[in-house]
């Protein structure tokens, strides 16, 4: 599971093991990125989840 960030500077994204794929997003932002991610774990995954479930489609 993974989250997207949508920056000016670039994009990147956010697996939820903490890893990430950067292009352009400035390091700050990252910063405060992972640490959204990281406090909001749970809802991210049933989110995901959600969307991701053909049944619900």
């Amino acid at each position: 599971m993974h989250v997207h960030v949508l920056h000016p500077d670039g994009k990147a994204v956010i697996h939820l093991d903490g890893t990430d794929i950067n292009s352009g997003v400035p390091a700050s932002v990252m910063k405060l990125a992972k640490e959204w991610v990281q406090a909001n774990e749970k809802t991210i995954c049933a989110e995901w989840t959600r969307m991701n479930n053909p049944t619900t489609r």
